[in-house]
């Protein structure tokens, strides 16, 4: 009975799980999403996709997204594209598969624009080809005017940018039109117009004197005025192939030598020429009773031993000077007394020998009225100044009646007034100042308060006009400082400015002041150094200007700014510990606003023994 029992039981069980016996139920089927990435779909459009054909979903935005709803695990997926967006066509990768155990993520939508043609027409061709760029690329030849048309399309939404890679021979060619953004059609406007190609004559002008102008003609007109160094272009361009021409029409006042180079050719691209002013520095070697000879290089101001020279000279020459014309070259000796003149060729910077003439003891200066009529020499052991007539043609120098005229002890120094009306001397180690009042004969008459006693300067050294005529200054050599004075335009009697005296460097010896009246500047021998000063406008105040004192050579004579105003020189006594040995010559571009000085490239260049003085002609 008991094995009957179990039988029953068990097919009982048995029964009640196959007809789910028990009460359960079947878990149901997970549900997944298929998406993935949209790229390359333009602002503002969309693109349909459908899976398997339905559930259309329309997307207006790249990045990620899903594209159905809950799909059952096991199903399968197809993603298409049922409509396109405007202008583009979208591809899908990945696209189809069968759910599995999550969200498929993979489906990646790739959208571009459809390729249009970038086209246009030319037009004023010559009988060479223009070759145009789109884009920086796909470089086109066009050898005729009409139609053109680029081989690569470009997509819509891209930009596209019609250039001139090459310009036709002889011709410019412009284009209208060129750029812009393809938007669902061809670009068919682009128009390139060709002309003949003009261009510009220009000038590079350099060693200007400061304050002149030079007039230059293209082809015997177009003038073009230019009153200062560097580059311009005259007002016409010409075509290509023409012919151009550049003279000098008008040289400067003090410049008679200016040169053209490669003032003529045909046109047949931008055109520059240079027009030069050549200057020559001449060097008083006191050691070697020789003066030096230089050219300058207008564009750097450096020195260039220059064929011709060095000149024989007096014994011991000092001061080297020209008469206001330019004319004639005197060097002035600080032994016999004598002074040497000399025909000066502008062209090369030759001398030629042309008289000597007495002038006193230890002639140290040489001045002039301003018509070059009358020189004045101060004579340092004899003191006094001497009064010559000078002759216009040959320079020859004669002593007029009431010659010399007294002037303290061991005069040094002397200055003209720009007007030519006054004249000053500085008595060397008596410490005075005299001023004269020249008339139209030559003879000199000493103005109201006259000699003027510096406070406290002790020995003087080195005088300056400046360019206007209402200030003058004076070197303290034993005090170290610069004495400034105004001048009295109707009797030339001196005042001191204020501030004076103003402190500068150890036994100045020379003082320069530049052609623009803005700018002071003293050779200090006892420092080594050039300190400079801006002069104040109206009042003649000097203040010390940024980086100065400067630093130049040894025991440093004179300062000598040439007639640029672009370029400093500063003779330096001494190149080494030997005082009879060589000395050298510090150079000094100026800037135009500061007046600071920059020594330039090469600097300091050689001198002679001993050397004094620098001219710039």
């Amino acid at each position: 009975m008991r094995t009957m029992h179990l039988v029953i039981t068990a097919v009982l069980a048995l029964a009640l799980l196959a007809c789910g016996g028990g009460g359960g139920s079947s878990a149901p089927t997970p549900t997944y999403t298929v998406g993935g990435s949209i790229t390359g779909l333009l602002p503002g459009h969309s693109v349909v996709l459908v899976d398997n054909g339905a559930n259309a979903t329309t997307i207006s935005t790249n990045g990620s997204h899903s594209y159905t709803g809950a799909i059952a695990s096991g199903t399968g997926y197809a993603i298409t594209v049922q409509t396109q967006p405007l202008d583009e066509t979208c591809t899908v990768a990945n696209g189809s598969g069968t759910v599995g155990s999550g969200n498929v993520v993979n489906v990646v939508v790739s959208c571009a624009g459809n390729p249009f043609t970038i086209s246009g027409s030319v037009s004023g061709l010559g009988g060479n080809p223009v070759v145009l760029q789109d884009n920086g690329g796909n470089a086109t030849s066009v050898a005729a005017n009409g139609p053109f048309a680029f081989s690569t399309a470009v997509a819509s939404g891209s930009g596209y940018a019609v250039t001139v890679k090459t310009q036709p021979v002889g011709q410019t060619c412009t284009i209208a039109n060129g750029s812009g953004t393809v938007a669902g059609a061809d670009i068919t406007n682009v128009a390139v117009t060709c002309a003949v190609a003009v261009y510009n004559v220009g000038v590079t002008v350099t060693g200007l004197p400061y304050g002149e102008s030079i007039t230059l003609q293209d082809n015997g007109g177009d003038d073009l005025v230019r009153s200062a160094n560097g580059t311009a272009n005259f007002a016409t361009p010409l075509d290509y192939g023409a012919s151009y021409a550049v003279t000098i029409s008008v040289a400067p006042a003090t410049q008679a030598n200016c040169t053209v180079a490669g003032g003529t050719g045909t046109v047949t691209a931008a055109v520059n020429i240079a027009v030069d002013c050549p200057h020559f520095a001449y060097v008083t070697n006191e050691g070697d009773s020789a003066l030096s000879l230089y050219q300058i290089d207008n564009a750097t101001g450096a020195l260039v031993a220059a064929s011709g020279g060095p000149f024989g000279t007096l014994a011991s020459p000092y001061l080297v000077t020209t008469t206001p014309n330019l004319a004639i070259a005197y060097v002035t000796s600080i032994v016999g007394g004598g002074i040497d003149a000399y025909g000066l060729d502008a062209s090369t910077g030759v001398l030629t020998a042309n008289g000597a003439f007495a002038a006193g003891v230890e002639s140290y200066g040489l001045a002039f009225t301003p018509s070059g009529a009358f020189a004045f020499v101060p004579n340092f052991s004899a003191g006094n100044v001497a009064v010559f007539s000078v002759n216009s043609g040959s320079g020859a120098l004669a002593q007029i009646g009431g010659s010399p005229y007294g002037v303290g002890t061991n005069p040094d120094a002397i200055g003209v007034t720009p007007d030519g009306l006054y004249l000053y001397v500085p008595s060397g180690l008596g410490g005075n100042l005299y001023g004269y009042a020249i008339a139209g004969n030559g003879t000199l008459t000493g103005v109201p308060g006259s000699p003027y006693a510096p406070a406290g300067a002790g020995a003087l050294a080195g005088l300056a006009i400046d360019p206007t005529g209402k200030y003058l200054y004076l070197g303290g050599n034993t005090t170290s400082n610069v004495y400034g004075y105004a001048i009295d335009d109707t009797s030339g009697a001196l005042s001191p400015i204020a501030g004076s005296p103003f402190a500068g460097g150890a036994n100045p010896s020379n003082i320069t002041i530049h052609p623009n009246a803005r700018f002071l500047y003293v050779a200090n021998y006892g420092s080594d150094s050039v300190t400079g000063y801006t002069i104040a406008s109206g009042s003649g105040t000097l203040s010390a200007m940024p980086g100065s004192p400067f630093g130049v050579g040894i025991n440093p004579e004179s300062l000598t700014i040439d007639p640029t105003g672009q370029y400093a020189y500063v003779v330096n006594t001494r190149h080494g510990a030997s005082p009879a040995g060589p000395g050298s010559i510090s150079v000094f571009a100026i800037d135009p606003n500061s007046g600071v000085l920059s020594e330039i490239a090469g600097s300091p260049f050689p001198a002679g023994t001993n050397p004094q003085t620098l001219l710039v002609r």
